[in-house]
């Protein structure tokens, strides 16, 4: 549709163009996507003067300009004050720190989605509401008590969801394992009301060298669980499995791109699934290779798929819980990355080098033949590579936006924020017409190769933005660390008291 307004708009004679309402062009222009709408910009000043005194439309520009999509709430006036902001904010890295104690929880075992964070340490499970300024939502804590070991926790606090994998030992002497997963509201621990059980029991008999690795994702009604060598997806919405893949290759995780697609990564290649899978051993829809640099000799290199950005959260039909507030604007799906980390392990050595690429250029391959085939001298190494294991934890991604912790001279904790988001507002907002440019002529854009918008093409490369700010951590180490849109969060230890344990929450 947004394809045919441009289409008419370009071909509806410049007179008739005038003729129109400014009110009735706003509206016309609010069907069209931002880049759409900052092209015509350059089509004649009345059109120019029309979009940049429009609230609504500067508001969509600047939603697309950094990748999200609108969220329920405010009017346009407020909602683009509050969206300026939250950019504001993330450019300056202009955030407000807290600090929570926390029990010794086990490493890697947490979630953090839309703002709330879940930790969980043998039965119980730890839920930190985290402070929002933007949208006014305070510090909250609560536990969740659970009468069974907690072996994996996965949260969708759009669907007020809280997802508990709990496994039992299997008999001495029998192959068979069984495990459950516990359908959960994440708000008060009660049984999910838009589950029709609140437990999917899984049961297998295959062992595999990997067995003991187990995942768990969720994304509107799917929920996928990675468990004793094979990938289970089903509809916990309705308790039906929808898809099994057997784990031929030893895949250690996966990501659903969307309601219909998964994703899993090896060692130099990625495969794209459509769910449903047709049989447990079909092969899949969409293969990209990649060349992966060659790491410290006797190092065995793994690939692991990061978390990158927030899901969708369309809520899907289900209310979210009024204690769970839902966020004013969120990530588009088009505006989701891939983050790869090979990782080389050692004793003094710890090497990581993160690699992107936009997964509609992945599932578009006919346009993309090798959609990761981005050059890796487009990229600074000093942003991207880094090999100190004392002063680096991994790197985050967000829509284009990296956060990066090293440590400085001064034995000061820096965070360092690497904003490819800079290129493509470039792009939106930069060109070569001013307000006399006639009808037919289009805008000339400034496109970098890691957000290709449809036809436009990149003319030269763009500059990363970085941006940095010191936290006085003093004796305290870093040990993990997790991000949403809002907020950056990190747990750190005492350097002569490992028990003595604090979450740091960055609050944008």
């Amino acid at each position: 549709m947004e394809s045919e307004l441009c289409t008419a708009i370009s071909r509806t004679p410049m007179s008739a163009q005038l003729d129109l309402p400014v009110e009735l062009l706003i509206h016309i222009f609010a069907l069209l996507e931002g880049h759409q709408i900052v092209r015509c910009i350059a089509v004649c000043s009345y059109f120019k003067h029309a979009i940049e005194n429009s609230t609504a439309l500067q508001y969509l520009i600047k939603l697309d300009m950094f990748g999200y999509t609108n969220g329920p709430g405010r009017a346009d006036a407020a909602r683009l004050n509050q969206l300026e902001k939250h950019i504001d904010a993330w450019n300056k890295l202009d955030w407000v720190e807290s600090y929570i104690d926390v029990p010794i929880w086990r490493y890697g075992l947490d979630a953090l989605r839309e703002g709330v964070y879940a930790t969980s340490n043998t039965t119980e499970v730890l839920c930190i509401q985290l402070p929002s300024l933007s949208r006014g939502v305070p510090l909250r804590t609560w536990t969740l008590l659970f009468e069974f070991f907690v072996h994996e926790i996965e949260i969708d606090p759009s669907n007020n969801l809280l997802v508990i994998l709990s496994m039992t030992s299997p008999l001495q002497g029998s192959d068979v394992r069984e495990a459950a997963l516990h359908l959960r509201t994440l708000s008060d621990n009660t049984p999910h009301p838009s589950a029709p059980n609140s437990i999917i029991f899984l049961r297998s008999t295959m062992v595999t060298p990997r067995s003991d690795h187990h995942m768990v994702r969720a994304m509107g009604a799917l929920l996928g669980i990675l468990w004793l060598g094979a990938l289970e997806i089903w509809n916990w919405t309705t308790c039906e499995k929808i898809t099994v893949l057997l784990d031929m290759n030893f895949f250690r995780s996966f990501e659903f791109l969307s309601a219909t697609s998964f994703l899993i990564p090896y060692d130099g290649r990625l495969e794209v699934y459509e769910i449903p899978v047709e049989s447990p051993g079909a092969p899949p829809t969409h293969t990209a290779s990649f060349g992966m640099p060659d790491p410290n000799p006797g190092y065995t290199p793994a690939v692991y798929l990061i978390p990158c950005i927030m899901h969708n959260m369309d809520n899907g039909g289900f209310p979210a819980s009024p204690s769970l507030p839902p966020p004013l604007f969120h990530m588009t799906e088009e505006s989701r990355y891939i983050h790869i980390v090979w990782s080389a392990l050692g004793v003094e050595d710890y090497l990581q080098i993160p690699f992107q690429v936009p997964v509609s250029s992945l599932l578009c391959s006919a346009m993309y033949p090798n959609p990761l085939a981005i050059p890796w001298d487009v990229w600074s190494k000093d942003v991207y590579f880094s090999k100190d294991n004392d002063t680096q934890i991994p790197y985050w991604m967000n829509g284009g936006r990296f956060v990066h912790l090293t440590l400085s001279s001064n034995s000061h904790r820096v965070v360092s924020l690497f904003d490819l988001n800079r290129s493509r507002a470039a792009a939106l907002g930069t060109t070569n017409a001013d307000s006399s440019v006639g009808d037919g002529q289009s805008a000339h854009i400034i496109e970098s190769p890691v957000f290709p918008l449809g036809e436009i093409r990149m003319e030269r490369p763009c500059p990363i933005h970085v941006a940095s700010r010191s936290l006085g951590l003093g004796e305290y180490h870093p040990r993990h660390l997790l991000c949403d849109d809002e907020h950056i969060i990190m747990r750190i230890f005492h350097e002569f008291d490992p028990d003595d344990e604090k979450l740091v929450i960055l609050s944008f």
